[in-house]
């Protein structure tokens, strides 16, 4: 437990900045500049991975974040991963050369940093590996996304498919999409996937004729490797399948 007088001192040494929705607070591989307090909001702590974006953990008010290279022994530390504000927030940050020397004049600071680092290195190391299995799991089901290809012609037809994607992109309800074999399914599902607010995810395309049709191998594929939620997959005939608290 700090005693008043170091809790006094770290809160001399706070400066306020508010932040807006979707906002970058650091990112992965910045070079540290301090630690933060979220007085108010909420932040997602998040990596990036060849599958997109791989959440780690939220903090809510009145936790701190961005330690782990304050207490490193690099000479340059560096934020091992990305901090993103989901809400509007107030943040009080704690710069490195402050946070230095509050150590050396407070060591009892010390011990609750290191309480911290201990958490979450243990669950770094299991968001990590299982983001190895998911990757494994993926992989064979990527699909590239169109960022900057053109979508289509200027034609009568062409503006009424646009309007009917940006009206997709919008919204969360599924989209169906039937045609023959090469007619542009993918590539249009690939482009509204690459503008929706889920762009920072993976774009996976499965055949469900193709799928194994044991139950268990489903609830693996589905729910634990795509997902990576717990829940249940049940056959609903030919070409569907529910899942639910996935």
């Amino acid at each position: 437990m700090l005693t008043d007088e170091v809790l006094q001192a770290i809160a001399q040494s706070f400066y306020s900045f508010d932040v807006e929705p979707e906002a970058d607070i650091y990112r992965q591989g910045q070079s540290a500049i301090g630690l933060y307090f979220l007085k108010w909001g909420s932040i997602e702590i998040y990596r990036q991975s060849p599958v997109g974006r791989t959440h780690m953990r939220y903090r809510s008010a009145g936790e701190i974040f961005g330690y782990t290279p304050l207490v490193s022994a690099a000479a340059v530390p560096h934020y091992p991963a990305s901090a993103l504000a989901l809400i509007k927030s107030s943040i009080w940050l704690l710069k490195r050369e402050d946070f230095e020397r509050l150590v050396r004049d407070y060591p009892t600071i010390q011990a609750p940093i290191n309480q911290l680092l201990a958490q979450d290195l243990a669950q770094f190391s299991q968001r990590i590996a299982w983001e190895q299995t998911r990757i494994q799991g993926l992989q064979r089901y990527l699909q590239p996304v169109p960022r900057n290809a053109p979508l289509l012609e200027q034609s009568k037809a062409a503006v009424k498919v646009e309007k009917l994607i940006q009206i997709a992109v919008s919204d969360i309800k599924p989209v169906v999409l039937q045609g023959a074999a090469r007619t542009g399914k993918s590539f249009i599902s690939g482009y509204i996937h690459a503008h929706s607010g889920l762009k920072q995810h993976p774009f996976a395309e499965l055949d469900c004729a193709q799928l194994p049709r044991d139950q268990a191998v489903l609830y693996s594929l589905i729910c634990c490797l795509a997902l990576g939620r717990r829940g249940m997959c049940r056959g609903r005939g030919k070409g569907r399948l529910d899942c639910w608290n996935c």
